[in-house]
């Protein structure tokens, strides 16, 4: 099975109403996320280190197909002072879809022959997906997400 490397729109930042925990200055954990768009371009999946987050209808797609490897958790949206000023009729215009967070279980390794499931973060916590995965996500828009092969 071939797997792909995502690097998606980055459309805001972590939010003050984030709960999160360090270790050595560094964020350790992410308990529950507030994702603060500062801009966005219409994608479905999007990221802010070390956070990935999708709308509900791709959540419902992935369950649908019977994806492996993932697990969701509900967040909550804010915007930014710079959205509201250069997006001022945005939410008169727009819906803003509903997003939830996707979280991976599983480390991604070189074996290839040990590769079970269909979401796994490396060590630079990227997120890889195999080809079925990307089957998936491919149906929604994703027209900002770079998405590279794993040789």
């Amino acid at each position: 099975m071939k797997f792909f490397i995502l690097s998606p729109e980055v459309a805001g930042e972590i939010g003050e109403n984030s709960i999160l925990t360090y270790e050595n200055g560094r964020i350790k954990d992410v308990v529950y996320l507030d994702y603060c768009f500062m801009g966005w371009l219409g994608d479905e999946l999007l990221s802010q280190h070390p956070c990935f987050i999708i709308t509900k209808s791709l959540q419902a797609d992935i369950i649908k197909a019977g994806l492996t490897g993932i697990s969701f958790s509900d967040i909550s949206i804010s915007f930014s002072e710079e959205f509201e000023e250069l997006f001022p009729n945005f939410h008169k215009v727009t819906v803003m879809p509903e997003f939830v967070r996707i979280q991976c279980d599983n480390f991604f390794e070189d074996d290839k022959e040990d590769l079970k499931y269909d979401f796994y973060f490396n060590q630079y916590h990227d997120l890889i997906v195999s080809e079925n995965a990307l089957a998936v996500i491919s149906k929604h828009q994703l027209d900002y997400c770079e998405v590279d092969a794993l040789v």
